[in-house]
């Protein structure tokens, strides 16, 4: 057993994704890594409805268990959890696994519901909530416990980053009967409509990176929108951008709201795509082109020639961003508008056409009820105000999401926020960073501290 672990190789996703109301900047790393694991995949008859009249009614749920390091005798069991999208790898270089083979420790992956596989044949969307979620992890929990054998000795520890972060941090708070401790990576706590703090923070990583960066950034936004006010430059900026596909009632905001999300991408998840905040810094700060209109075409097409990744993905039924869209829309809220001349991409896109484009496809989608939802989604959870023990949350300082999860530390469930690092890129690490590294060890000490007998 020991030699296989130390010879393993994963076959395990770590999500890392909270696609967001506009742009599709999910909250995922998970996107940047794909390995097989057709071989491992298993299912779990899971609650639709778990308190509701429908509480009969089970849908399939995926799962992966590796037990390749379990020590079944004092080993913990950890739970990694999935987020909004399908069930995917991970490197057996990440964190995870660093921790699954240091406490030799019984690993399990589940799949959130309405994503990737795990849809229930009642596509009712009224069951796609955090909610439902947290109680999904429970569930599972106990239906391993049953099958696997395992002992009290083995204590549960949560894992999650992003959105399944904040699954993690509620599944804890909601049933510390069940699960020992947390590990919560990026995680926004808050549901908040409009979500204007996450530009600032790309705007500090620029400035951080270089000042005249992220002016040039902030001009070449603002110089796009006058453009775009003049329809004889439509077709010349459309062949410049490769941006086809906005319809002409919304022209400005759907433009420059594209263009804005390849940028925001790259602050949020930075080293962990082909193109890092520095590389936009070099072509934005380039003089030899005098136009900072055709730099920030260069960033866009760039970007997403390297990342394969297209603008507009189609919506279906039974799509990932469909059902993000859904939980934004009903649960979360999450726009961010730019809708003033001092914002980083000026006032090109405001919040009715972020609800026009993530929400108006949901039938029966009215702004009141998207308020009440994100006010009940907050009272539900608590917030920032987390009542639960053993619970860590990571953060990354140049993190757009860090705003939505910084909430009051205590020795009992300490926060700690990583200098200059991205998007839950505690999971999957850069090498030869000292201050992940501190992050890292210092996550390990308190696992030996809390899991120990």
């Amino acid at each position: 057993m020991a030699s296989r672990c130390l010879l393993f190789v994963s076959a395990i996703v770590v999500w890392c994704d909270v696609s967001v109301a506009r742009r599709d900047v999910h909250l995922s790393a998970a996107r940047y890594l794909q390995l097989n694991t057709d071989d491992n995949i298993s299912y779990f008859q899971q609650l639709l409805d778990h308190d509701g009249p429908l509480s009969g009614t089970t849908f399939d749920q995926r799962y992966v268990m590796d037990d390749s390091c379990f020590n079944s005798s004092t080993g913990p069991v950890f739970l990694l959890i999935g987020g909004e999208g399908a069930m995917g790898p991970i490197e057996d270089s990440g964190v995870v696994y660093h921790y699954v083979k240091r406490f030799n420790a019984l690993l399990f992956q589940l799949e959130h519901r309405f994503y990737g596989e795990s849809w229930p044949q009642h596509k009712d969307m009224r069951f796609l909530n955090s909610q439902q979620a947290v109680a999904d992890i429970a569930n599972f929990i106990q239906g391993m416990r049953i099958k696997y054998k395992l002992k009290p000795s083995n204590k549960w520890v949560v894992f999650g980053g992003s959105y399944a972060g904040s699954l993690a941090a509620w599944a804890r708070q909601k049933y510390p009967e069940l699960i020992h401790a947390a590990v919560s990576v990026s995680a926004p706590l808050v549901a908040q409509v409009e979500f204007r703090e996450y530009d600032d923070v790309v705007r500090k990583a620029f400035e951080a990176e270089n000042e005249l960066c992220a002016q040039n950034v902030h001009n070449a936004a603002l110089q796009l929108t006058d453009y775009l006010r003049y329809p004889v430059n439509d077709r010349k900026l459309m062949n410049l951008f490769g941006i086809y596909d906005c319809p002409s009632n919304w022209l400005i905001p759907c433009f420059t709201d594209a263009v804005a999300a390849s940028v925001l991408n790259v602050v949020q998840y930075n080293y962990h795509t082909s193109m890092t905040v520095a590389d936009v810094c070099r072509i934005m700060n380039d003089h030899q082109d005098p136009d900072l209109v055709n730099r920030y075409a260069l960033v866009y097409r760039q970007y997403h020639r390297e990342n394969n990744s297209p603008v507009y993905p189609e919506d279906n039924t039974h799509d990932d961003d469909y059902s993000w869209h859904y939980q934004v829309c009903h649960e979360f809220g999450w726009l961010m508008p730019s809708d003033s001349q001092a914002h980083l991409f000026g006032e090109s896109f405001g919040t009715n056409y972020l609800i026009y484009s993530t929400c108006s496809k949901f039938q029966g989608f009215t702004v009141q009820n998207l308020y009440q939802e994100v006010d009940y989604t907050n009272r539900l959870h608590h917030g920032l105000n987390l009542n639960a023990t053993r619970v860590v949350s990571i953060l990354g300082s140049l993190d757009p999401w860090t705003p939505l999860g910084n909430r009051p530390s205590s020795p009992e469930s300490p926060v700690i926020t990583i200098p200059g690092s991205s998007h839950c890129e505690f999971l999957v690490p850069r090498l030869n960073d000292s201050y992940i590294q501190e992050a890292i060890d210092y996550v390990e000490r308190l696992l030996i501290d809390w899991i120990r007998p």
